[in-house]
């Protein structure tokens, strides 16, 4: 089996478990891709912002006493299925939403870390951990 099949089974489980714990449908959300940069680096000009659907399971992790303190913070991890048009990167946002509903007044979400899991070169999966 190559880590494209991989890949391929593991999309359709992320497919999968979001529609068993949501309303039937897949878990999607919309990754804000920034527009296109124009012009010169002192003076650019930046083109719309583009939204593209992701699948996703959502994860939220409460986390106690990080760095030797007492207040508690939460982690907000999304598990983002390969089947996107590209990767995502820490320049984009996320929206909760459908990309078709997305206008560029929504509140985003930054994105503060991409990690890819990649054990044999091939990504299977992106894990995508959210400011809160």
């Amino acid at each position: 089996m190559s880590g494209a099949d991989i890949a391929a089974e593991v999309a359709a489980a992320i497919a999968e478990a979001g529609a068993e714990i949501g309303d039937g449908t897949p878990n999607v959300v919309s990754l804000i891709r920034p527009g296109t940069q124009t012009g010169p680096d002192y003076a650019p000009t930046f083109g719309p912002p583009t939204a593209h659907a992701l699948t996703v399971i959502e994860d939220i992790e409460r986390v106690r006493d990080r760095d030797g303190t007492l207040i508690g913070q939460s982690i907000r991890t999304l598990l983002v299925s390969t089947d996107a048009e590209f990767a995502p990167t820490k320049a984009d946002a996320i929206w909760f939403g459908m990309p078709s509903d997305w206008t560029d007044d929504q509140v985003k979400h930054q994105i503060i870390e991409v990690r890819p899991l990649a054990p044999g070169g091939t990504v299977l999966l992106w894990e995508i951990d959210l400011a809160t």
